[in-house]
């Protein structure tokens, strides 16, 4: 859920390292706003706690999220039916991938499956986009910054003006050996076709926000949404 401390407000989009962002801020003295979820979206936060704060998520490039998203499903406890949903009955991470980026086929899970994180109006695009715009805004226009996951803990250091490098990094799908994905780059390789199909439907979205190819990290570990390299609709927002 959303997370404060005197001057950050902390939204969380899923398979962006926001579960290390919210321990270090609840070890920083943060507390979590009440009354919402996990994934909430930057609007489900009442004015009062966003007044006077400057409001931040993370981000990372959608090649590594989608393949995040896929882990996380195959060793999760309750991730096992929408893999095989968005699959099409095949669990490996090519018809995932297919299921998870076409509109067509991942709008169409039934809310019992998705515990309510994408229920918004769908576009034509992939989940990583689509999650992007419903977590922080069209435009990310609902956050002050975005800190790029490949970067979290220099990113997240500069925010809270204190060096966060030496708190564990902890990922549950990550911890166990088995779990491991020793070759990210791999996946990609071995499975025709899924570069593509990312940029097809993830690419306009990845593009924006500064990513230009899988696994790739921005220039700067923040992404202000004042930024006079950002389209005009991030400009609107003011740090």
């Amino acid at each position: 859920m959303p997370i404060t401390t005197d001057q950050l407000l902390h939204i969380h989009m899923p398979k962006t390292g926001g579960l290390w962002v919210g321990r270090v801020l609840l070890a920083a003295g943060g507390t979590k706003v009440a009354g919402l979820r996990r994934h909430d979206p930057h609007n489900a936060v009442p004015d009062e706690v966003r007044e006077g704060r400057l409001v931040f998520g993370t981000i990372r490039d959608p090649w590594s999220w989608y393949l995040s998203f896929w882990r996380h499903l195959r060793v999760g406890r309750d991730g096992q039916m929408l893999l095989r949903q968005l699959g099409r009955g095949d669990q490996n991470f090519g018809p995932f991938l297919r299921g998870a980026t076409d509109p067509g086929v991942w709008c169409r899970m039934p809310d019992s499956l998705t515990s309510g994180w994408w229920d918004w109006p769908v576009g034509g695009d992939g989940l990583y986009t689509e999650t992007f715009r419903a977590i922080y805004g069209e435009g990310g226009h609902g956050v002050d910054a975005l800190i790029d996951t490949a970067q979290l803990t220099v990113g997240l250091s500069e925010l809270l003006g204190i060096d966060v490098s030496g708190f564990p990094i902890q990922n549950r799908a990550a911890d166990r050996e088995r779990d491991s994905i020793r070759h990210p780059h791999r996946m990609y390789e071995i499975t025709q076709g899924a570069e593509k199909v990312v940029r097809k439907y993830d690419g306009e979205m990845a593009h924006a926000l500064g990513y230009d190819g899988p696994f790739s990290q921005l220039r700067s570990p923040i992404r202000w949404a004042h930024d006079s390299e950002l389209p005009a609709r991030w400009r609107s927002v003011n740090r």
